[in-house]
């Protein structure tokens, strides 16, 4: 895992040990591993947006993309299929009803598209589009989380060995997909019956997920969440 931390903290007169660490997911998207999944859509983004911003009247529009699976256009196809996009964009771009649906046939565009959303803003730039490659689009991997803790509690010895009154461990979930899980996770957590029991048998107090997209942070014992969420009220 990356960003790797350790730290102390003085809290009402404990001292508290802080393990620090980022969550990836080591789940496959398909063949795909997600971080692979995810550099290809960053890669596309980027030449999409390159088009984008020399082409005349897209200052200010925004698309959203959903793709029919987690894959995009291979090397071969991407260029055609990026100005097939841009093409499709700015026939429809004044039209009143969205989403626009995509029929499939052979084109590149339609072979990897289910629908695509228009939206024009009063803004005097071009934005980068987006897609259904994003954060929350990718569950909780429990064995992801798995590996991170069992990592953790071989650590033990070395914590205890500091005679801190208390050992806790904060996972962040970051933006990338990899790094990522959609914020509604209490009844997921709960039914990871190897994960909770590996807990309880730990030297933990607290183990905190953080998820940092959406401002929702899940503390055990109990799972307790805080937080509303940014993009969503989630009710549990």
């Amino acid at each position: 895992m990356n960003n790797k931390k350790n730290e102390e903290l003085h809290y009402l007169n404990r001292k508290i040990g802080i393990e620090l660490t980022t969550y990836h997911s080591l789940a496959n998207l398909e063949e795909y591993s997600k971080r692979e999944v995810e550099s290809n859509w960053e890669k596309l983004q980027s030449n999409i947006f390159k088009k984008v911003q020399i082409e005349n009247g897209l200052a200010g529009v925004f698309v959203y993309i959903s793709f029919r699976k987690k894959l995009i256009p291979s090397s071969k196809e991407k260029e055609y299929f990026i100005d097939e996009l841009i093409s499709f964009v700015k026939t429809n771009l004044h039209k009143e009803t969205e989403p626009f649906s995509i029929l499939a046939d052979d084109k590149p565009l339609n072979k990897y598209v289910r629908k695509i959303i228009i939206k024009k803003n009063n803004v005097n730039q071009h934005l980068k589009w987006n897609s259904n490659i994003n954060v929350g689009s990718i569950g909780l991997h429990k064995e992801s989380l798995l590996s991170i803790v069992r990592s953790k509690i071989r650590k033990e010895n070395a914590y205890l060995s500091k005679n801190l009154d208390e050992w806790w461990l904060l996972v962040v979930f970051g933006y990338r997909i990899s790094q990522s899980a959609f914020p509604k996770l209490k009844y997921e957590l709960e039914a990871f019956t190897d994960l909770n029991l590996i807990l309880k048998k730990s030297k933990f107090k607290h183990i905190f997920l953080y998820l940092y997209s959406y401002d929702v942070i899940y503390r055990w014992p109990g799972w307790e969440k805080f937080g509303k969420g940014v993009f969503y009220n989630i009710k549990e």
